[in-house]
Formats: C-alpha cells, sequence, structure tokens
C-alpha cells in the first residue's frame, strides 16, 4: 500500500499548484502502464511540521524500476517526467533504461542501451535529456581500457520518443584510456543541445606535474557537434557538474580546483552567439575549502528564464555546511549564501524552482534525527535523511522538513528531483539487497 505523509510550509500550497501542468504520454513512447508495486520509501517516508498555512503531501509512487536498478536520473519536459536508470542483469550484464511518468502511472521501460562495456559509478550517472522539440538525448559512460578509471561519455538520440536511438557519439576527440565523465546535458532550442563534462585526458599525455581534470563543452546541432571548447583548464576531478539555459547561455557551475587545493564552486557562463571568446570561470562561492583530494560532491543548478538558483555542498574549516544563492541577472551575479543544514551534512544536493519565486532543495543529513523534523521518528540502523527546505525570492528559508530516510553510504547515491504535475518528483536509490530506485511525489493535496 501507498500511504501520503502530510506536512505544512508557509505559502506552499500557492506555489506548487502554479507549478508545471501534467501532460499525457508522449507520442511514440513505450506503452503500458507499470503495475503499481510496494514502493515503499527505504525506513518510510517522513514529515515534520512547520508553520500551518499550506499543506504539502509527500507520497511514494511506484517505481519502474526493477530488483538491481541504481543511478537515477529525472527529467521534465512538455508536463511529462523521464526517468533513467541502469539496471543489472544476469550474467554481469547492464541495461541503461527509462520511463515516462505522465502524472498517473509510469509507461513500460524502454532500453537506451544494453550489451556495451558500461561504466558504472554511484556518482557519475548516466541521464536523459527531453528537448521541448520532442527529441530525446542519453548519455552514458563507457569504458576505455583496463583500467579501472578509463571511460569515455557516449551520446545518443532519439527521435521517435525513445523506440530507437542512434549510433552512439562521444563529445569529446580525445581518445585516451582515461577519465572523461560527469555530464551536464543541456537544451539549447530546436535542435540545438550542449553537453558539459569532466576531462581527463592529461593525466595520458605526459603532462606529469601540470597533468589536471579539465571542463569541457560541446554545442550539438543537427545531431553534429560544434566542436569542444575549453572552459577550466583545472577543476575538482570527480565532483558533479551542473548546467541550465538562460537568456543570456548556458550557466555551468561546478568545483574548481587551484594550484594550492582550494576547492570551491566556481561557475561560468557559455554565451549565447556569437562567442567572440572563451568563457571566463568566476568564483561563485569563496568558501575556502582546501582539501588534497575530490570530495564527489558538486553543486546543483535550476533556471527559471533570468532567474537561477544553486546549491552546494562545502566542509571548509572543518565544519560541514550546505548552502544555497540566488541570482536574478542569470548567473552573472549572486547574492549571499544561504545556510540549509543541520549541522552535519553529507551533502548530495538537488534543487528544483516551484512557482511564485519558490525553490525546493535537496540534501542529505547523517544521522537519524530526532524531535518533530522527523514525523515518524527516528530511523533506524544508522539512517540518514533526506531533507528540504523552501526559499523564497528574498533568500529566506523555511524550517527543514524530512522528505525520506536512506542511509550515507555510497550505494544510496544523489536523490534526483524534477518538476510532476503541479508538484515534484523525487528519486533516489534504496541500497537494499537488492538495490531499487524509489520515487516520492511532492504536491498539495489537491494535485
Amino acid at each position: 500500500m501507498l500511504h501520503p505523509r502530510v506536512f505544512t510550509g508557509t505559502g506552499l500550497a500557492a506555489a506548487f499548484l502554479a507549478a508545471v501542468a501534467c501532460g499525457g504520454a508522449p507520442e511514440n513512447a513505450p506503452a503500458g502502464p507499470v503495475p503499481a508495486d510496494d514502493a515503499g520509501v527505504a525506513g518510510g517516508a517522513g514529515g515534520g511540521a512547520t508553520s500551518a498555512d499550506a499543506p504539502l503531501t509527500v507520497t511514494p509512487i511506484p517505481s519502474p524500476a526493477g530488483p538491481g536498478s541504481g543511478e537515477p536520473v529525472l527529467a521534465s519536459a512538455g508536463g511529462s517526467v523521464y526517468l533513467s536508470w541502469i539496471e543489472r542483469r544476469g550474467g554481469n550484464r547492464e541495461a541503461l533504461l527509462f520511463a515516462v511518468w505522465d502524472g498517473a502511472s509510469w509507461t513500460t521501460p524502454g532500453t537506451i542501451a544494453e550489451g556495451v562495456p558500461f561504466f558504472v559509478n554511484w556518482a557519475d550517472t548516466p541521464s536523459i535529456l527531453p528537448m521541448a522539440d520532442g527529441t530525446l538525448v542519453a548519455h552514458w559512460l563507457q569504458k576505455a581500457g583496463g583500467e579501472t578509471y578509463a571511460y569515455h561519455v557516449m551520446i545518443s538520440r532519439s527521435g521517435d520518443g525513445g523506440a530507437t536511438w542512434s549510433a552512439p557519439v562521444s563529445p569529446h576527440d580525445d581518445r585516451s584510456a582515461t577519465e572523461h565523465g560527469f555530464v551536464s546535458l543541456v537544451d539549447l532550442g530546436p535542435g540545438r543541445f550542449g553537453a558539459a563534462w569532466l576531462d581527463g585526458r592529461k593525466y595520458g599525455a605526459g603532462a606529469g606535474s601540470a597533468a589536471g581534470t579539465a571542463l569541457m563543452f560541446a554545442e550539438y546541432r543537427g545531431g553534429t557537434s560544434r566542436g569542444e571548447t575549453l572552459l577550466d583548464p583545472l577543476v575538482c576531478d570527480c565532483c558533479q557538474t551542473a548546467a541550465v539555459a538562460t537568456p543570456a547561455g548556458v550557466v555551468i557551475a561546478y568545483r574548481d580546483r587551484s594550484p594550492e587545493e582550494v576547492r570551491d564552486i566556481s561557475r561560468v557562463i557559455v554565451p549565447a552567439e556569437p562567442r567572440a571568446t572563451n568563457p571566463t570561470p568566476a568564483p561563485l562561492s569563496r568558501d575556502g575549502w582546501t582539501i588534497a583530494g575530490c570530495p564527489v560532491n558538486g553543486p546543483a543548478l535550476a533556471a527559471s528564464d533570468a532567474r537561477v538558483v544553486v546549491a552546494w555542498f562545502t566542509g571548509a574549516k572543518d565544519a560541514k555546511r550546505v548552502y544555497a544563492a540566488l541570482s536574478s541577472d542569470a548567473g552573472a551575479t549572486f547574492g549571499d549564501p544561504i545556510r540549509l543544514d543541520l549541522g552535519d551534512p553529507a551533502g548530495r544536493v538537488d534543487v528544483e524552482w516551484l512557482a511564485d519565486d519558490r525553490a525546493l532543495v535537496t540534501w542529505i543529513e547523517d544521522g537519524p534525527g530526532e524531535g518533530s523534523e522527523v514525523g515518524e521518528g527516528p530511523a533506524s540502523g544508522g539512517a540518514a535523511r533526506i531533507m528540504a527546505r523552501i526559499i523564497d525570492a528574498g533568500g529566506t528559508a523555511s524550517a527543514a522538513f524530512v522528505l525520506a530516510t536512506t542511509t550515507g553510504a555510497r550505494a544510496s547515491g544523489f536523490p534526483r528531483l524534477a518538476p510532476a504535475c503541479g508538484g515534484l518528483l523525487m528519486a533516489w536509490t534504496d541500497p537494499a539487497d537488492p538495490p531499487r530506485v524509489r520515487l516520492l511525489r511532492i504536491t498539495p493535496p489537491s494535485s
């Protein structure tokens, strides 16, 4: 049985009621609803009381992903939500699958790729991008040689709702047996999309002490790349990137890296045409986190026209924190950081805009919590919590509330959000035996 949990938050009903409306399943999508199953949340979904003028419902929904699934990513277009994930098959085989939520049910899962030498990683996940023109774009990582961390980015497109997919291509010309991953795909308009990724080719080029991971970008038009652009020659090696389209161009956020091992968040804006010079990166935060290693904890972005919101994790000054900041000028400048965590965050942030200039930020907080913050009481087994706060246009954050319990283990991955049917969907990995992708629907009760 699926049981909703209800909690309250100031102004949430108005925000959610104005959010994206539901649409039917897209034409040519795999047919047939997925039967309802026991989509129980790991540890149970919880809710906490804030102020009492508008309710919010958090409901587990059936997952189209089967046993052995993980690495979920959500994306929305045209009122439908697309979920992609990796599913383990017999004989050490994996498949990259997807399904579409129309507001009531999931389509039967379709296959993007199978039988290829996937590189599967808890933090560096494949994705699907549904574009406004009806095209689907997907990416995955494919092993390159025998080294553990040698893999290439592969991109495929579908013009028939995912019934068939093009032969995959790589956005990078480099074919060295080094790391290429942490991809962000972004819709740039009819027939155009962009891809940002981390590129370790210098590690295979005998660069010695000058070796390091770079941030790269490529734009595709009609399925053809316009070539690679180097955005930043030295960045953190294995933190997620984030990219959104705005009227000014593509805003890309990432964890930077200085020669002194300061690893704060930077952003770079790839402008709309014409491109006279390469974009110039700039610090988004100056936390001063000096760490001689990658924390595997990248930023998240969401955009609504010129409004951009960013969320990130830092461990600067030996204190773990989760922050968010707002921009009203397409990412050119951001306001002061807004602290969101409860004192012991693991990070793994995501963010999505709601209506009425509000944004929902999620992160993982270590420990089971106590008191009224957890609607069903403390979780057992050293569980962690998937937390959330609402941020308004003035930078004021709501009280923190719990969306679900999880664990802080790597196997639980990174919870992901997407607008859906008057609210949001959230996906994450339940690291049970076997693991499985779980989903929540976050809505006002009337949706």
